[in-house]
């Protein structure tokens, strides 16, 4: 937690970078997460892999949202995400998400079964809070 404070709410975003850097290799799933929303923010093709690193855990989508609720608490009013001009999935139909479309929100989100389509999402979700 360090790290993402230092790195999304005091602005030290080398420091924080490094920390959460050292708690992903770690194997600090929090981190991991940060981390990977830290390189996105970079627009760091590396923080898709961070994502769906977390993404593998038994209940991947249920732990991204709880370590996004953990982020937005450390982060409540103060950090600045950037949507990446990167994007993880290009592709359409069943199973994706279409950024053109609606967002689905609520429980929704788990009917996109692509894991890449879910970090798109993931991203959306953080950044469309700070908006």
């Amino acid at each position: 937690m360090l790290g993402s404070s230092a790195y999304f709410h005091q602005g030290q975003r080398s420091i924080g970078k490094a920390m959460l850097a050292e708690a992903a290799e770690a194997g600090d799933i929090d981190g991991t997460y940060s981390y990977g929303i830290a390189l996105l923010c970079e627009s760091n093709t590396e923080g898709i892999a961070r994502l769906l690193h977390v993404l593998d855990d038994e209940h991947g989508k249920h732990r991204i949202r709880i370590c996004r609720m953990h982020l937005q608490a450390l982060t409540f009013g103060s950090a600045i995400y950037e949507m990446p001009n990167i994007q993880a999935c290009n592709k359409i139909g069943n199973g994706h998400w279409n950024r053109d479309g609606p967002y689905p929100f609520g429980l929704k989100e788990f009917v996109i079964t692509c894991r890449k389509c879910s970090i798109d999402l993931e991203m959306y979700q953080i950044v469309k809070e700070f908006i």
